[in-house]
């Protein structure tokens, strides 16, 4: 059955796309790990250390960039890197950021939160977004096309930047659409969203572009509403759902 939010302090295995012609590799580590062209070192601390390693087109050392917890007592947290959605211009890297964050070179940021989302850019000079709202937000999948990114995850309660009003359970599903806006802070705006959810959780697995349509996959237990007047109930505990929105 479908439960809350994965928190960040459970690793995600790596993940690697292809963006602006080279490929991106993420991941959770702990502790040090080799990368060509030298080492880099977390700094865990009741967390999980992220990774975002862009390698270049002949795949030589690549530049990496660890995203670590801030540590201590209330301060602890982690960085859960979940996918990367890349074209042949550019790409962000999406997931959920858990208390005290900051990278390798830069200091920890408080989050208002225990769990917000995550959107990390992958243009030089661009700022990382971490979207807070007043319960645990996560972003499991996402896909770009040009200036236009489309985000799904699962919430917990209201993330009015998102659009997002209060959740029915634990988890209510989410699929965003947002169009990036230069030199502004945050780097995106919000077009639309809608909310996938029932008085059961919800599990966001995947995310597509087909033919001028938004593919999302997921789980879902009991009686559950996608949006514009589509209800489904599960025939067993959990099933899965794939539901095709315009975009």
């Amino acid at each position: 059955r479908p439960t809350a939010p994965v928190h960040p302090g459970a690793p995600a295995p790596p993940t690697v796309a292809t963006v602006a012609g080279a490929p991106v590799a993420i991941g959770s580590f702990r502790g040090t790990v080799d990368f060509p062209g030298g080492q880099v070192t977390g700094r865990v601390s009741g967390g999980t250390d992220a990774f975002v390693a862009r390698f270049g087109p002949s795949l030589g050392a690549p530049s990496v960039t660890a995203y670590v917890p801030g540590g201590g007592g209330a301060g602890m947290g982690g960085v859960l890197l979940t996918a990367i959605a890349g074209d042949a211009v550019g790409g962000v890297v999406v997931g959920s950021a858990h208390g005290r964050v900051g990278t390798i070179a830069t200091p920890p940021v408080d989050g208002d939160n225990s769990e917000d989302p995550l959107i990390l850019p992958l243009t030089p000079g661009w700022p990382a977004w971490r979207i807070a709202g007043t319960a645990a937000a996560a972003i499991q999948a996402a896909a770009i096309d040009g200036d236009d990114l489309w985000i799904a995850g699962t919430y917990g309660g209201p993330v009015p930047e998102l659009g997002l009003g209060a959740s029915t359970s634990t988890a209510d599903g989410f699929v965003a659409h947002l169009r990036r806006q230069p030199s502004s802070t945050p780097p995106y705006a919000l077009v639309a969203s809608r909310r996938v959810g029932g008085a059961d959780p919800v599990r966001i697995v995947d995310l597509q572009l087909a033919a001028g349509r938004v593919v999302v996959a997921g789980e879902f237990a009991g009686t559950t509403q996608f949006g514009a007047g589509a209800t489904r109930t599960a025939a067993g505990a959990t099933d899965w759902f794939v539901v095709a929105y315009a975009r």
